[in-house]
């Protein structure tokens, strides 16, 4: 089985998940009345209340209560940020940064993303480091970002705390500060940010910078799980598998495995693709195997290429052909980027076996399928196999 260890670094991933995060952003709690509740902030709004705008805006931009509708979203809001409510110009702004219901505008939204920030709304903080972060719309600038989610976390933002982290940790734009970056981590994971928990699983399952910890590792992959995270799924149902960290439980591990893999996670796929394949948890099936083995190589995942390969080159749930077998050997071997794989070894035995026709044809298959998934590559190192 294949633990999905996670990189430590930001991604577009930061992004969506700072903008998604507005969605929990206090709510006025007279929404149990939802229908009395938006005539009132209607009334308020129509008599200028900067408020009652935003939780307006707030209502039609996520269909609260109301139907989804971005162009009364963006009224409201517009109105509420003219009026300086911080919230309405954080949320005006992300709108407009990644055009959102409304025309993409980056240089509007940063206007009011800065008009939030200047206020010391932790959103708006920790949404400027990302675009400083990856130069979108402006010049890209590591300081300036690091800058920005140090402020966002000063504030408790929890996207802010989880970025400030991550430079603090890899020592990115700013000194390494280890300790200071698992307390951030962790103050952000106890906001229940999905990336704060998956980072600190990955710390105390491997030992980084701080002693291995397989039943603290399990309780964040579980957290983390539990938010349908795909990576965290896979992991924590690796850890059922293994007995680590928790009591060894094959059908609590497929459980989670297969949530992990029916979201199309390559490591969940792999993994479903091995109970199959050993009939763990599950009854033994080659074919079924082959199906999941599939999906992940398909996303460039070398060890289900490499199982594949083995498959095809023994006949086993399927039937036996060297042309395929060696076109699922190079790919793995190419994937791995070394010649320490499996997949590697077993072409060099194809070869011994096949024509120079056969093995001009794998490779032109080989090619083919790098053209059509120009993206895939191998995910993650192996580890642990029971």
């Amino acid at each position: 089985m294949k633990i999905d260890r996670p990189p430590f670094g930001l991604s577009a991933l930061l992004v969506a998940a700072a903008f998604n995060l507005g969605t929990s952003r206090p709510l006025a709690q007279e929404t149990m009345n939802a229908e009395a509740s938006i005539a009132r902030w209607t009334t308020q709004a129509n008599a200028g209340n900067a408020k009652a705008q935003y939780e307006l805006g707030l209502h039609y931009h996520y269909g609260l209560s109301v139907p989804k509708n971005s162009t009364e979203a963006s009224k409201w809001l517009r109105r509420s940020a003219s009026l300086g409510n911080p919230d309405a110009q954080s949320l005006l702004g992300r709108m407009l940064e990644h055009g959102d219901g409304i025309p993409q505008d980056q240089a509007e939204g940063l206007k009011w993303l800065l008009h939030a920030a200047n206020q010391n709304d932790g959103t708006a903080e920790s949404e400027l480091g990302s675009i400083y972060e990856e130069g979108r719309g402006i010049p890209k600038n590591i300081p300036a970002a690091v800058n920005w989610y140090r402020k966002a976390a000063s504030q408790g933002d929890a996207v802010g705390e989880y970025a400030y982290a991550v430079k603090l940790i890899t020592g990115d734009g700013t000194p390494k500060d280890e300790k200071e970056g698992l307390r951030l981590y962790r103050k952000s994971a106890e906001q229940d940010f999905c990336p704060a928990e998956r980072a600190l699983a990955t710390m105390y399952e491997f030992g980084d910078g701080i002693p291995e910890d397989d039943l603290e590792a399990a309780k964040w992959w579980r957290k983390a799980a539990d938010q349908n995270d795909p990576t965290s799924e896979t992991n924590l149902g690796v850890m059922y598998s293994l007995g680590k960290g928790l009591e060894r439980n094959q059908s609590e591990a497929l459980r989670w495995i297969r949530r992990a893999a029916d979201q199309g996670d390559a490591i969940g796929q792999y993994n479903l693709g091995i109970m199959y394949d050993e009939g763990k948890g599950v009854p033994k099936d080659q074919l079924e195997a082959t199906k999941w083995y599939l999906l992940a190589a398909n996303q460039g995942e070398a060890e289900s290429q490499g199982r594949l390969a083995g498959m095809f080159m023994l006949g086993q749930g399927v039937e036996k052909d060297h042309v395929q077998a060696y076109m699922w050997a190079n790919l793995a071997c190419a994937n791995w980027r070394d010649q320490t794989h499996a997949g590697c070894t077993m072409r060099s035995l194809l070869e011994e076996e096949m024509s120079s026709e056969e093995i001009s044809e794998a490779q032109k298959m080989s090619t083919a399928w790098f053209k059509r998934h120009p993206t895939a590559t191998q995910p993650t190192a192996p580890k642990n196999n029971p």
